[in-house]
């Protein structure tokens, strides 16, 4: 219940890096039943989001203002989605602004920001409305409404985040052709390699060591023992993998 999974309920989602099943979820009964139930709380909870989200809610004393934080995207869609739960618990909308930097490339020149990839979650134009900006520092838990605590943080969160980020029929038309362009089918192992700005292939004793916890960054190997795995106990051989690092690419198409 709550953030623990497994069997024995005994697996954190918060804490723990790794988790398989006896089996699939969809093939076990008590778990598509608890699904279920889960399921039926997401929809409740986006109704009420969007039933909070309406343009007549666009007023100072119907909604809170907020900025997107200059970050990676990871981060900026953490910081919103808490952001978003603050106003909820208040009995308020969220309007966010600023510049959504992951929409303001050449390809989005048609409807730069958020509407390049998504549907915005509150049609309003809050700039210069007066809209109030709360100062606030609160542990993402902290701000869960206390109807909806005992499914935990992560049922919550991810909810919040699916409502954020809802794609729009370009996105998801772009999203289709590029699953078809690569005979994307189901069941599937996901691989995402980042190698980003997190490591460095070239050194192990300053640099990049010196900021982050991990120096050197992995090569396909740690993967592809975790990959095997998970074939040997669904029978899933086909893996999508996402990354830009090109030596990982090779790696892993050397691999039978």
């Amino acid at each position: 219940a709550g953030d623990w999974i497994g069997v024995d309920c005994a697996t954190s989602l918060w804490t723990d890096t790794s988790y398989l099943p006896p089996k699939l979820p969809y093939e076990m009964g008590a778990r598509v039943q608890l699904a279920g139930a889960m399921l039926n709380g997401s929809h409740v909870l986006l109704r009420e989001l969007q039933a909070l989200h309406v343009t007549a809610n666009c007023h100072a004393d119907k909604a809170f203002l907020f900025d997107y934080n200059d970050q990676g995207l990871a981060a900026q869609v953490s910081d919103a989605s808490v952001q978003l739960s603050f106003a909820f618990k208040h009995g308020k909308a969220a309007a966010l602004v600023g510049e959504w930097s992951y929409g303001l490339h050449h390809g989005c020149a048609h409807a730069p920001g958020v509407p390049c990839h998504f549907h915005p979650h509150f049609q309003c134009d809050a700039e210069g409305l007066g809209l109030p900006q709360p100062d606030f520092a609160a542990h993402p838990r902290d701000v869960i409404p206390d109807a909806y605590k005992e499914r935990g943080a992560f049922w919550w969160y991810a909810v919040v985040t699916a409502y954020l980020l809802q794609t729009n029929l370009e996105m998801q038309l772009k999203l289709a052709a590029a699953k078809a362009a690569l005979g994307f089918r189901h069941p599937a192992v996901a691989v995402h390699v980042r190698n980003g700005d997190y490591c460095s292939f070239e050194n192990d004793d300053g640099g990049l060591c010196l900021m982050y916890r991990h120096c050197l960054c992995d090569g396909f190997e740690p993967y592809l023992e975790r990959i095997r795995r998970m074939k040997e106990k669904y029978g899933i051989a086909t893996v999508l993998l996402a990354t830009q690092d090109e030596r990982i690419v090779q790696a892993a198409k050397a691999e039978p």
